[in-house]
């Protein structure tokens, strides 16, 4: 924006992200001021951000408009459409997005949880409560931290499957086999394993 003029066309893509979520907001806030301002900048712009705050400049600010990416939502999945529309969006997809790169179930089951938890604190922010504010005084629920019950620990019901596995591993006596016996656990395992994965399906 140092080098920009009137006549530049300027691409701008997470401005202010990869910092704390106000610093961030805050940079792209004002950056956009800058450009819009018509005594200082005044450029063609496209600013693409995941700040919902930043949908209503549009109505603070002549020359803001606002777009999304059309998505389709059908039985909990996502599928992103590659269409710009008119008007500012609340939703990212991110966890969709993550999906789709691949991350393991028990991150984004995980992920929505959390998700879901600091929408509700940031519900009382809006509210008027500044003690909903990241960083203020409201606490995570305990379905979000539950102290020493970790998501990930093996105490976890996702993980009692696999210590079953485990210890039938740990106590055979693989020396003393049959051939038929080591096929009969190993189709036996073989289940077990399957009917989690259908499970989880």
């Amino acid at each position: 924006m140092k080098n920009a003029t009137r006549r530049s066309l300027l691409l701008l893509d997470e401005v202010g992200r990869g910092t704390s979520t106000y610093d961030g907001l805050s940079i792209a806030w004002a950056a956009i001021e800058y450009i819009v301002d018509p005594g200082v900048l005044y450029a063609r712009t496209i600013f693409a951000t995941h700040y919902h705050e930043l949908n209503q400049m549009e109505r603070l600010n002549r020359g803001v408009f606002n777009c999304h990416v059309e998505v389709s939502e059908n039985d909990g999945s996502v599928r992103f459409l590659h269409k710009i529309s008119a008007g500012g969006t609340s939703d990212s997809y991110g966890i969709e997005v993550a999906r789709l790169a691949g991350l393991p179930e028990d991150i984004l089951k995980r992920s929505k949880s959390i998700l879901s938890e600091l929408e509700r604190i940031g519900k009382f922010k809006v509210m008027g409560n500044t003690e909903g504010a990241p960083g203020g005084g409201t606490q995570l629920s305990s379905a979000v931290i539950p102290g020493q019950e970790s998501f990930f620990n093996p105490e976890n019901v996702l993980y009692q499957k696999e210590d079953k596995i485990r210890a039938m591993i740990k106590d055979l006596d693989v020396s003393r086999l049959t051939p038929i016996e080591a096929m009969n656990i190993l189709y036996e395992l073989h289940t077990m394993v399957k009917g989690e994965a259908d499970g989880q399906n």
